[in-house]
């Protein structure tokens, strides 16, 4: 048998947290997920990595314009070319409220999620969009609740404080000339430094993202491209004949007789939430 939580939320290294054949319980803020099921206790029947999505595995989740940059496709929820303020700017202060298909599940399937986003060159003028440290993303698993932060201040990701790309640094050299030898840290990969970013999303709700400005307005034709690396799992209730009354994290559940609570991976599946009793 092996320990409660032999898959641990949050290793450095981004890692599948269950494998085929796990069980698991997802809880949320108010006790554990049954869906359809008389108890809460899942098996995983299928899981996959996925690196990243469509070209370049970055999907512009907000344009300028409406088109977006090429070859960055646009997310099928992209809000492009939308009057933000004065023409589609980001302006100062103002927020974007996005719901990326990206993030969209079906029922019963678990997504754990980390988060990278870019701002997007302007093919014709070169130019970033606006100063890419004075933006922060805001997720928000499910709909209207936020992550992150706590009860008195929002949890954000700023365009600063994020894994690098392994192509933000290096470059190739020009046709016919030697390499130059590159001096830092030992490559790693992006999601693996995104490590505090990592989110369980799970079944049929709106999950959204926000862009908030913080500096000069995001314009000159530039776009934020979103990057979802994760682990996506397909779960399917145990089927036992005998189910029993037992506590599992301070709510009482009804347990498969034949089964062993050491057994269960336990996962949070909301966004931060007031602690149980609280006042």
């Amino acid at each position: 048998m092996r320990p409660r939580g032999h898959g641990q939320l949050y290793r450095r290294r981004f890692e599948a947290i269950a494998q085929l054949g796990d069980i698991v319980a997802l809880r949320n803020a108010d006790g554990f997920i049954t869906d359809d099921s008389e108890h809460p206790f899942y098996v995983v029947q299928d899981v996959a990595g996925t690196p990243g999505y469509n070209r370049k595995a970055a999907t512009t989740i907000w344009s300028h314009t409406a088109a977006g940059e090429a070859p960055y496709p646009n997310d099928q929820n992209c809000q492009a070319g939308v009057n933000i303020g004065p023409g589609s700017d980001i302006n100062p202060g103002d927020t974007v409220d996005l719901q990326p298909a990206i993030l969209q599940l079906q029922v019963r399937q678990l997504m754990q999620a980390r988060f990278i986003y870019k701002a997007i060159k302007d093919n014709a003028a070169g130019v970033l969009t606006g100063a890419i440290d004075d933006y922060d993303l805001i997720v928000q698993v499910p709909n209207a609740t936020p992550v992150w932060g706590t009860q008195a201040a929002p949890g954000v990701l700023n365009a600063m404080l994020q894994g690098f790309l392994p192509g933000d640094d290096v470059a190739l050299p020009d046709q016919g000339s030697n390499v130059t030898a590159f001096s830092g840290p030992a490559p790693i990969d992006p999601a693996d430094l995104a490590y505090r970013t990592e989110r369980m999303l799970y079944g049929k709700t709106t999950n959204r993202v926000s862009i908030r400005n913080n500096g000069a307005a995001i314009t000159a034709g530039g776009a934020i491209a979103l990057m979802v690396p994760n682990f996506t799992f397909n779960l399917f209730p145990l089927h036992f004949d005998t189910l029993v009354d037992d506590w599992l994290l301070e709510y009482r559940v009804k347990r498969p007789a034949q089964l062993d609570l050491g057994d269960v991976i336990p996962l949070p599946v909301s966004g931060q939430t007031q602690p149980k009793s609280a006042g």
